[in-house]
Formats: C-alpha cells, sequence, structure tokens
C-alpha cells in the first residue's frame, strides 16, 4: 500500500536524520490514508501519526 511506503521512507529519513523530509512523507501517507484509503486500517493511521509526531519533536 502507498501508505505503507510513505510512512516507511519518512522513518528512513528520521533514522538519518532529515526530519524535515521525514515529515514531508509521514504527512504525505497520513493524507492518503484520510483521502484515498477512508482509513480502514485504524493502527496504521494511529501508528503513521504517531511517527508524525515523533518527527516534529526531533524538529
Amino acid at each position: 500500500m502507498l501508505a505503507t511506503s510513505y510512512n516507511n521512507l519518512g522513518l528512513v529519513y528520521s533514522d538519518i536524520g532529515q526530519h524535515e523530509q521525514a515529515k514531508e512523507f509521514h504527512e504525505k501517507g497520513t493524507q492518503y490514508q484520510n483521502k484515498v484509503v477512508r482509513v480502514k486500517n485504524m493502527a496504521m493511521l494511529q501508528a503513521s501519526y504517531t511517527n508524525l509526531g515523533i518527527v516534529y519533536s526531533n524538529i
């Protein structure tokens, strides 16, 4: 799923210290889940928002 790929890319960028890039990918993932997928998997959306929050705390 595309949202999972965005989330994973965000995690990779976060791990290498590129937090702005990580934020962009996490935001793309959550937007995709909210608009396209219509959030059939709430656990995945929750994980995406958690990861986005972690990125914001590192900026």
